[in-house]
Formats: C-alpha cells, sequence, structure tokens
C-alpha cells in the first residue's frame, strides 16, 4: 500500500488467498525469489509438515456482550481444532484473552481513524491524486472525524496498541503457536457493512466481528487462516494460527498437517457437530 511504510504503526500487511496449503507455500518461495527480509531466517519452499510437535495456546471465549466474543460455530470450530491438535500429539492449552478487549478496539479506531483522516485530507501525498469526499461512505467519514476530534489522544493510542502487542507477543514465551478466530462471527448476511450504513453501526459491528483480524494487525506477526469447519448452511469457518516473527515455516508446516488431517475438499461432506 503507498505511503504505509510511513505508518507511525503498521497495520497494513499483503498476502495470498490461495486453495490449498501447498499453493501457499509454493507463492512465497517464489516470492523469496525477489526478496527476503535479510533480518529473518530464509523460508525456502515448504513441502510437507514437521515431526516436532508443538505447544498451542487458544483462548477461552469471553461472555456475550464482551469483546472478542465469538459466536456459537466459531467457537465450537476452535474448540474442534483444539482436538484435532492434540490428537495429532500437539499439547493445547487454553487461558483467557490476555488483553482487555474493549480498550483495545478504542485505541484502534482513533488509529485507523488517522489512516482514513491522512487518506481522505491529504490523498495527494499518499495516491497522487485529490479525494472526493462526496464519493466516501458513513463509514470512512466517520472515521476521519473522530480523529480530528481526537488528535492530541494519537500519541496515547500508539502507545497503547503497542503495549497490547507485546503483551500478546509474550505468550511466544510458553507457546509455539496461537490459535484463534479470524473472525468472531460466522458469515454475515450482504448489507451487514452496506456502504450505506452510519459510523456508529458499521464501526460497532466490525469492531464486533473483527476483533482477532485487529489483535493480529497490531502484533504484526506471520498468520496463516484455514477452514477448520463450517456453518449449519455451509459457510466456511476458519482458524488463525499466528506465531514469532520469522518463524512463517513453522506455520506452514503445521498448516500441511491439518489439512491432510482435515481436507479442506472433504469439509462439505462433514456433518456439523450436534446436528
Amino acid at each position: 500500500m503507498d505511503g504505509s511504510q510511513l505508518m507511525p504503526l503498521q497495520i497494513v500487511y499483503e498476502g495470498v488467498v490461495t486453495r490449498t496449503v501447498r499453493d501457499t507455500a509454493a507463492f512465497f518461495a517464489s516470492a523469496e525469489k525477489f526478496y527476503s527480509n535479510p533480518k529473518l531466517p530464509k523460508l525456502g519452499h515448504v513441502t510437507h509438515h514437521s515431526k516436532k510437535r508443538l505447544r498451542v495456546v487458544f483462548f477461552e471465549n469471553p461472555a456475550v456482550g464482551k469483546g472478542g466474543n465469538q459466536d456459537a460455530d466459531t467457537y465450537r470450530v476452535q474448540k474442534e481444532t483444539a482436538e484435532l491438535l492434540q490428537s495429532l500429539g500437539h499439547t493445547v492449552d487454553q487461558i483467557p484473552l490476555p488483553i482487555d478487549v474493549d480498550t483495545m478496539t478504542e485505541h484502534y479506531l482513533l488509529y485507523y481513524g488517522f489512516l482514513a483522516y491522512m487518506v481522505s485530507h491529504h490523498g495527494r501525498l499518499v495516491l497522487g491524486a485529490k479525494v472526493n469526499h462526496e464519493v466516501l461512505e458513513p463509514f470512512t467519514l466517520g472515521l476521519s472525524y473522530k480523529f480530528k476530534n481526537n488528535k492530541l489522544k494519537l500519541p496515547n493510542s500508539i502507545k497503547m496498541l503497542r503495549a497490547v502487542g507485546a503483551e500478546t507477543e509474550k505468550l511466544f514465551e510458553s507457546y509455539d503457536i496461537i490459535m484463534s478466530p479470524v473472525l468472531a462471527h460466522t458469515t454475515p448476511e450482504i448489507g451487514h457493512f452496506s456502504p450505506d450504513l452510519s459510523y456508529e453501526v458499521v464501526s460497532k459491528r466490525a469492531v464486533d466481528f473483527a476483533t482477532y483480524c485487529g489483535l493480529q494487525n497490531i502484533t504484526g506477526s506471520p498468520a496463516i487462516s484455514l477452514p477448520m469447519g463450517k456453518t449449519e448452511n455451509g459457510m466456511p469457518v476458519a482458524v488463525q494460527l499466528s506465531a514469532p516473527f520469522g518463524l512463517d515455516q513453522r506455520l506452514l508446516e503445521l498448516a500441511y498437517e491439518l489439512e491432510e488431517a482435515k481436507p479442506w475438499r472433504l469439509l462439505h461432506s462433514m456433518q456439523v457437530a450436534g446436528r
């Protein structure tokens, strides 16, 4: 993203959507031929899972009404995947979320508003063209307005978000992998995030929906999402696995193992547990 390298806190990342772990591994092996971070280990072409057993941690489900609460299907798939990992010989622990989600989202929205403000008011510097405010949806305008009225709080929000990231990263002192939902709720109906909705409605829905994506954006550590289950109406439900910086190979190896144990192509034929 143009200008993202200038951000005081990096929350914009690039990745790839593929049908198989093999394709993801091949993409990154090819990308590495063009550039690799000299400060991180070489990834190479990962082609199979590892025999090493890992220490995995995942989170308890916060109570309904609390930040980070997962709906029934999302949490069920978390538990099913934890059980699968245990059956494969990995050690799995479950702990409470180590952060205050409501505080995190408050600071995240202000920082996100800073990005919206910079693009909408200084688009020529970032995008090379002036932004027409008349075509911006209420959510972007609301984010920008929120930041404009609270801009003096930005340094503290950046400080707090960095502290949240550091607190989460401390889990890697005891665990090899952090497992979380990709999204806290399953696929919403079309219109749930309609651009015509007010800032207040969209921001509340986005915070409830993408809590764990926001947390992962803050930490910036490598992560991979895998479709490990489905809803009663056949929509996929994913889990997100993250590892310490530079250990992308560990993620791909574990993803290979999970794909082999529960192939994506068979998900459509698997009965939803308890149904």
